[in-house]
């Protein structure tokens, strides 16, 4: 079984940009694993474990379903938290401009693995960055504050492509390796 997920690749100006806010961040020692810069990315679709003989099946509906897709450009910006500041898990950067046509690639993407049996995410998407998962309540507030006072500002990035990409769970943190790059029509 392959731990897989759908996502935009963020190119290395804005990783670096993301990187050094995540530092700033770090300064207020909040509980919170914090997302290596280079796994960060736009997750579109998480499959889960996919038998590798079902691979290429995926491979092929993915690349099918977006073939008329075209690149665009998004702009990040945005920071908060997930669910809510009540009970924060997952702290985030957004998407201020592209994410309608974020949208419309995982609508794509997940009616064609809808078709080979995965299911449908039943949750709003709200594209995002993960930049860190919250391991206690206790002493976030100073991290709350900042994420409102002084939210992300990463700039623009052209979406040219979507990666299948496998992840592999290790007591320091995720590995992802590309498993394939669709294309997008410039």
């Amino acid at each position: 079984m392959i731990r897989t997920f759908v996502a935009v690749p963020i190119p290395e100006p804005l990783i670096l940009a993301a990187g050094d806010y995540q530092e700033y961040l770090k300064q207020l020692e909040a509980p919170v694993r914090w997302v290596r810069p280079e796994n960060l990315h736009i997750t579109l679709k998480f499959l889960g474990d996919v038998d590798s003989s079902r691979l290429q099946g995926v491979i092929f509906a993915i690349r099918a379903a977006l073939a008329s897709e075209t690149s665009f450009s998004a702009a990040l910006g945005g920071s908060g938290v997930f669910p809510n500041s009540r009970s924060p898990r997952v702290i985030w950067m957004g998407v201020d401009q592209g994410a309608s046509r974020l949208s419309r690639l995982v609508n794509r993407v997940e009616t064609a693995v809808a078709g080979l049996g995965f299911e449908r995410e039943t949750r709003p998407f709200r594209p995002h960055i993960t930049l860190g998962r919250v391991k206690s309540n206790k002493g976030l507030s100073p991290l709350l504050s900042n994420l409102e006072m002084n939210p992300f500002d990463g700039g623009k990035m052209s979406v040219d492509e979507v990666h299948l990409m496998k992840s592999t769970l290790t007591p320091e943190g995720a590995i992802y390796e590309q498993i394939e790059v669709f294309n997008l029509r410039g």
